[in-house]
C-alpha cells in the first residue's frame, strides 16, 4: 500500500515540476465539459422553435353552395392558419409555387387545399358523402426530424377540420332531437291517453264483440218491428218505442261513466302533479336567475325549455277544465264553479309567469337592467303556482269526489224519469208514417254494414292484440322518461361531447423542464467516457521501475490513482457546469455530482485497465466500446426503437445504468431504481479492478518467464 501511494506522489510531483505539465492536466480536466456543454445547449429547446419551420400553404378551393348560401371552407382554413403559430406558415398563390419551394428547400413541406375541398366536405348534405382531401408534400432529404414535425402540423389541421365538422353535424342532429323532445312533452297527454285507450280496447274486445252481436240482433228485431208496424201499429208506436230505447241507452251511458269514475280522479291528479313538477323546476330556475347566473348559456337553455313546459302545463289544465265543465253542465246547478275558478286562476298565473320567463330570456344579456322587483315576482309567482297546484291536488278526494258522485246519481234518476215520460207521451206523438220506408231502408243498410263489421272483427281483434303486446313490451324495455330527458338536454353540449368525448388528463410523474435537461444525462455520461479516453491518450500507464522495487499490482494501482483523480475532477467540472453554468435541471444536485463521480471512477477504471493491459490496442477497444454503447444505451431514442442487436446489448453495457442513474438525479429520485443502477455499476467496478490485478500479475509472470527463458541455452 505504501508503494502505491509513493507512485502516486511521484506522479503528482512530476506534474507540478513543470508549468506546462500541470497546465496540460488542467486542460485535460476541463476539455470533456467542452464536449458536453455545446451539445446540451444545441438541444436545449428544439421543439420550442418549430414556429421557424417554413411550410407553404395554398388554397385552390372553389367553394360550394349549400341551401342557397355560398361557402368556401378552404378560405376559412387559410384565415384560421394565419393565427396559428405552431409552424411558420407561408401563404403562396399557386400549387406549383409551393411544390417548387419544397423541392429546392425553401420550404420543408407544403399543404395544398384542392379545388373540390368544400364540395366534398359538404357532400353529406346532398346524400352522396365524399371524403375531402388535403394534399401534403414533404422533402425528407432536407432534415431527418423536420418531416415528423411538419407531419404533426398537417395531421393537426386534418383533426381540427374533422372535429369541427363532427361538432357542427352533431349540433344540427341534436338540435332536431331537442325540438322533438319538446314536441314529445307537449303531446305526452295525448300519447298516454291513446296508449291507454288501445290497451283498454284490447282488454274489453270480447265485450265489444258481444255488444256488436247484440246490436245486430236488435237491428234484426228492429227490422221485424218495422215490418209489423206497417200492418199492425201506427207510426206513433214506433216513435215511442225508439224514444224508450233512447232512454235505455242513456242509462247505459250513465253506468259507463260510473265505471270510469274510478280512473277519473287519478287522471286529474296526474295532470295537477305535472303542473306541480313544472312549477317546482320553474321556481329553481327563478332562484338561479335571481342570484345572478354565472353560466348564462346553460340558464338560457333551461328557460327556453321551461317556456315549452309552461305550454304543456296549460294544456293539462285545459283537460282538467273540460272535465269540470262537463260535470258542471251535467249537474244543472253549477256545482263545480269553485273548481273551475281555481283552474282558470292557475292558467292565468302560469301565463303571467310564462311571459315573465320569455322577457327574462330575451334580456338576460342586460341582466343588470332588470329590476329587483321583477326578479322577486318571478320567484314568488312560481312558488305560488306550486303551492296552489299542490293544495288543489291534495283536496281532490275530499272536495271533488262527493260532488261527482252526486251528479252521476242525479243523472241516472233523470234518465229513468225520461223513460216514464216517454211512456206517458206515447199517444201524443205526431204521425210520421210517410217516413217508414226511408227508415226501413236505412236500417237495412245499417244491418249490412254491421254484418260486414262482424266478419272483420277477428282480423281487427288480432291486430289490436298484437299492437297491445308491442306497447306492453316497449313499456318493459324502454324508459320513456330517460328518452325524454336525453332529448331535452343541451344539444350544444351534446354536439361538443361527441366531437371530443375524451379529455386527456396528463400527469407528469417526473417533470423535466426542457429538452436540454432531458438530454443532459446522455451527453454528461458520454463526455466522462471521452474524458477518460483523453487521459489514456496523453498519459502513459507504464510506471518507471529501474530498481524493480514495485510489485505488478502496486504499479497498476499507483498509476490508476492518477487516472482516477483526473477523471473525478473532469466529472465534477462537467456536472457542476451542467447545473450552474448551463442551468440544467437537477432535482437532487448533490446526487447528480456524486453519481457523476461514481461513473467517472468506473469509466476511468475500464479504460485504464484496457490500455494498461493491451496498450494501443486497448485504446482501440475503448473506442469500439464507445460506439457500441452509443446505440445500445437508450440515451436518445427508446431502446425498443433500435435494432435487435442493440436491444441485446442494452442490459449489458455500463452506459445504460450510468445514464439511468443521472436521470434519477435530474427528474426525480426513485430509490429502487437508484439502488439497482448503483449495484450494477459497483459490480462492474469490482470486476474490472479484479480482472486488472489478475491480468497485470499474469503479464508480469509471463515477462519474467520470457527473460529467464532468454537466459537459458535450452530455448530458442
Amino acid at each position: 500500500m505504501k508503494n502505491i501511494f509513493q507512485i502516486f506522489r511521484n506522479d503528482i510531483k512530476e506534474i507540478f515540476r513543470k508549468t506546462r505539465t500541470w497546465l496540460i492536466i488542467i486542460g485535460l480536466m476541463v476539455l470533456p465539459s467542452m464536449y458536453a456543454w455545446p451539445n446540451i445547449l444545441s438541444s436545449w429547446d428544439p421543439y420550442g422553435h418549430t414556429n421557424q419551420i417554413k411550410v407553404a400553404v395554398v388554397s385552390e378551393d372553389k367553394g360550394a353552395t349549400v341551401e342557397n348560401n355560398k361557402i368556401n371552407l378552404g378560405k376559412n382554413l387559410i384565415e384560421g392558419l394565419k393565427n396559428n403559430k405552431n409552424l411558420d406558415w407561408q401563404f403562396v398563390e399557386t400549387k406549383a409555387q409551393a411544390e417548387d419551394g419544397v423541392k429546392i428547400g425553401d420550404y420543408y413541406a407544403s399543404i395544398v387545399i384542392p379545388e373540390n375541398f368544400t364540395e366534398d366536405l359538404t357532400s353529406i348534405t346532398r346524400g352522396t358523402p365524399e371524403k375531402a382531401t388535403i394534399e401534403y408534400t414533404v422533402n425528407e432529404k432536407i432534415n431527418a426530424i423536420s418531416p415528423k414535425i411538419t407531419n404533426s402540423g398537417a395531421s393537426a389541421i386534418a383533426n381540427n377540420i374533422s372535429k369541427s365538422f363532427v361538432e357542427t353535424a352533431n349540433g344540427i342532429i341534436f338540435e332536431k332531437l331537442h325540438e322533438a323532445g319538446i314536441k314529445f312533452e307537449e303531446n305526452l297527454p295525448s300519447i298516454e291517453k291513446t296508449k291507454e285507450e288501445i290497451l283498454k280496447l284490447n282488454d274489453n274486445f270480447s265485450n265489444y264483440e258481444s255488444a256488436l252481436n247484440e246490436l245486430i240482433n236488435k237491428v234484426e228485431r228492429g227490422q221485424n218491428i218495422i215490418s209489423a208496424i206497417h200492418t199492425t201499429l201506427p207510426e206513433v208506436d214506433k216513435v215511442a218505442t225508439n224514444s224508450i230505447m233512447l232512454a235505455d241507452k242513456a242509462e247505459i251511458a250513465i253506468s259507463n261513466i260510473e265505471g270510469f269514475n274510478a280512473k277519473l280522479l287519478p287522471k286529474i291528479s296526474e295532470h295537477l302533479s305535472e303542473v306541480e313538477n313544472i312549477s317546482k323546476d320553474a321556481h329553481e330556475i327563478a332562484l338561479e336567475f335571481q342570484n345572478k347566473p354565472t353560466k348564462k348559456d346553460e340558464l338560457k337553455a333551461k328557460m327556453k325549455t321551461l317556456d315549452s313546459r309552461f305550454s304543456t302545463g296549460i294544456q293539462r289544465l285545459e283537460l282538467v277544465k273540460n272535465i269540470f265543465s262537463y260535470f258542471n253542465k251535467l249537474s244543472g246547478e253549477n256545482l263545480f264553479n269553485n273548481q273551475l275558478n281555481r283552474v282558470n286562476n292557475l292558467i292565468a298565473d302560469i301565463e303571467k309567469i310564462s311571459e315573465l320567463n320569455k322577457n327574462f330570456y330575451n334580456n338576460i344579456d342586460k341582466y343588470d337592467e332588470i329590476t329587483t322587483e321583477a326578479k322577486e315576482r318571478f320567484v314568488e309567482g312560481t312558488q305560488s303556482i306550486n303551492e296552489t297546484a299542490y293544495n288543489f291536488n291534495q283536496g281532490l278526494n275530499g272536495e271533488v269526489a262527493p260532488l261527482i258522485e252526486n251528479v252521476l246519481s242525479k243523472a241516472k234518476v233523470n234518465a229513468e224519469k225520461f223513460s216514464n215520460i216517454i211512456y206517458e207521451a206515447q199517444g201524443e206523438l205526431p204521425i210520421i208514417s210517410n217516413k217508414l220506408s226511408e227508415a226501413e231502408m236505412k236500417v237495412n243498410m245499417a244491418h249490412n254494414k254491421l254484418l260486414t263489421l262482424s266478419s272483420e272483427m277477428p282480423t281487427i281483434k288480432e291486430k289490436i292484440k298484437k299492437l297491445s303486446e308491442e306497447i306492453k313490451e316497449a313499456e318493459g324495455k324502454v324508459d320513456t322518461n330517460s328518452i325524454f330527458n336525453l332529448l331535452k338536454v343541451d344539444y350544444k353540449k351534446q354536439a361538443e361531447f361527441f366531437a371530443n368525448p375524451v379529455n386527456l388528463q396528463e400527469n407528469k410523474l417526473y417533470h423535466i423542464s426542457n429538452y436540454g435537461s432531458a438530454m443532459t444525462p446522455f451527453y454528461t455520461v458520454l463526455s466522462i467516457w471521452v474524458g477518460s479516453l483523453l487521459i489514456s491518450s496523453l498519459l502513459t500507464t507504464k510506471v518507471e521501475d529501474k530498481d524493480k522495487k514495485y510489485k505488478p499490482y502496486e504499479k497498476y494501482f499507483g498509476r490508476w490513482l492518477l487516472f482516477m483523480i483526473i477523471a473525478l475532477f473532469q466529472s465534477m467540472i462537467v456536472t457542476l457546469g451542467d447545473m450552474y453554468v448551463l442551468g440544467t435541471q437537477a432535482v437532487s444536485p448533490y446526487r447528480f455530482v456524486v453519481y457523476g463521480l461514481l461513473i467517472a471512477l468506473l469509466f476511468s477504471s475500464i479504460i485504464y485497465t484496457l490500455v494498461y493491459i493491451f496498450g494501443n490496442i486497448g485504446k482501440a477497444l475503448c473506442i469500439i466500446l464507445l460506439v457500441l454503447q452509443l446505440g445500445s444505451s437508450g440515451g436518445t431514442f427508446p431502446i425498443q426503437m433500435t435494432a435487435k442487436f442493440f436491444q441485446t446489448l442494452y442490459p449489458k453495457v455500463p452506459f445504460t445504468y450510468s445514464i439511468g442513474l443521472l436521470r434519477e438525479a435530474v427528474g426525480g429520485v426513485y430509490i429502487p431504481a437508484v439502488e439497482r443502477d448503483m449495484k450494477i455499476l459497483l459490480t462492474y467496478l469490482v470486476i474490472v479492478l479484479v480482472i486488472g490485478v489478475i491480468a497485470v500479475s499474469l503479464i508480469a509472470k509471463s515477462e519474467r518467464l520470457s527473460r529467464e527463458r532468454g537466459k537459458s541455452k535450452l530455448f530458442l
